[in-house]
């Protein structure tokens, strides 16, 4: 999964259930928590979740926010609250059923490029595949791109940000 979503141009981070419901809020069609914001969700091979981290998955989704479940379908609830699957599986089915915002990719090699139809890439070659490695965040002062090469020979290519008003500054350390 990761490769696949890595190569398609995006970076990504990981969150957890708590933290979602501690800090997670819905602004139009992005997921923020704390200061950063997302535009997509993506659930690896999730079996188990909360009913109310699902919920918050399905108004981010309603909302435009991109919610894809990858590997499989979230279908059962967390231990001592599985009096919420059947819950759990109704709104499951809801949001990854075939008129739903959200969706289902059965392939993890295909999550990137199923991805990259619902949201912009971060970055992109116009050669091959990305073969960096980069971290972007946005803040207040815009976006910030930190682009590495970490192998061992020089790469010729040339690199595309999201955003049409990047200025580059290249270090070569």
């Amino acid at each position: 999964l990761l490769p696949s979503v890595m190569d398609a141009g995006y970076n990504f981070d990981f969150f957890d259930d708590r933290m979602l419901k501690d800090d997670g809020k819905i602004e139009k069609n992005l997921l923020t928590l704390g200061k950063s914001k997302y535009r997509a969700v993506i659930l690896p091979a999730v079996e188990r979740i909360p009913l109310e981290t699902l919920k918050k998955l399905e108004a981010f989704a309603s909302e435009g926010g991109v919610v894809i479940a990858v590997g499989r379908k979230p279908d059962l609830a967390p231990g001592l609250q599985d009096k919420d699957t059947p819950q759990v599986q109704e709104l499951s089915k809801r949001l990854f059923g075939g008129s739903s915002p959200a969706m289902f990719v059965s392939d993890a090699g295909d999550a990137g490029a199923e991805l990259a139809k619902k949201v912009p890439a971060d970055l992109t070659f116009d050669g091959k595949k990305n073969t960096v490695g980069f971290v972007h965040r946005t803040t207040d002062a815009g976006e910030l791109y930190f682009v590495a090469n970490t192998r061992e020979t020089a790469i010729k290519d040339t690199l595309n940000l999201r955003g049409s008003d990047a200025v580059v500054e290249a270090w070569n350390a």
